[in-house]
């Protein structure tokens, strides 16, 4: 095992490692959330990413997504990322796309990927992501953050939880109302991350319909069914 992956080791065995190794991850949308999973998933130990985001920083971004900075103000996010991701894990493979995320080229992003990380902003956007997943048989990790609040699902093909929770796709994200701090994008990711590796290596416990909640202000983590909580 290379010297970088050494503190893996007790958590990670070496056959999970290259399991990890072998793995092609799509992150949709580069903001707040998606720079802190595509730096994890980066130490970690992914074989390959890619990033999707049509965005460039602005001042709003700097009290939240991890490389922005007063020196790339109006720079490509997927591309001042790509820049720091190199330079954390020069030997994971990495592919931008400086696209917006549409019905009309989710599944050509998409494609080639074993998992999908959702770290959209949008719900209309994230219900496409959805059915592009289920298109493509892709298993999609979908994390939301607002304020004090986040939320986590794994989404196999098929499930369609994101249409149970949000009915309608026309509806505005809570993070419009409440924001987002910056202690929230990092949990939140933390958990995504979290979930994808177990997901990947056959560990994950979050089933059909089930979403982890957090609440930061109260501390807690809770797991309820999208249909009981209808």
């Amino acid at each position: 095992m290379k010297q970088r992956y050494l503190k893996n080791k007790q958590t990670i065995t070496d056959a999970e490692q290259d399991v990890l190794l072998n793995k092609s991850i799509a992150i949709v949308g580069c903001g707040g959330l998606g720079q802190y999973t595509a730096s994890l998933l980066c130490r970690i130990g992914v074989g390959a990413l890619s990033i999707i985001d049509f965005d460039v920083f602005d001042e709003t971004n700097l009290n939240r997504q991890l490389f922005c900075n007063v020196e790339n103000i109006g720079k490509s996010k997927v591309i001042e990322t790509e820049k720091q991701l190199r330079l954390i894990n020069p030997e994971v493979s990495i592919t931008s796309y400086q696209s917006r995320f549409s019905e009309e080229n989710a599944r050509d992003l998409l494609f080639g990927n074993d998992i999908v990380l959702d770290a959209l902003d949008s719900i209309k956007d994230r219900l496409i992501l959805q059915d592009a997943c289920k298109e493509l048989n892709l298993p999609l990790v979908s994390a939301a953050i607002g304020g004090w609040f986040g939320q986590l699902v794994v989404i196999n093909p098929g499930d369609d939880t994101l249409n149970k929770i949000y009915p309608n796709a026309k509806q505005k994200g809570v993070e419009t109302l409440l924001g987002n701090p910056a202690f929230t994008p990092c949990m939140m990711a933390s958990l995504q991350v979290c979930e994808t590796v177990k997901l990947i290596l056959g560990k994950s416990n979050l089933r059909k319909d089930e979403v982890l909640y957090v609440d930061l202000l109260k501390n807690t983590l809770v797991v309820y069914n999208v249909e009981c909580k209808m």
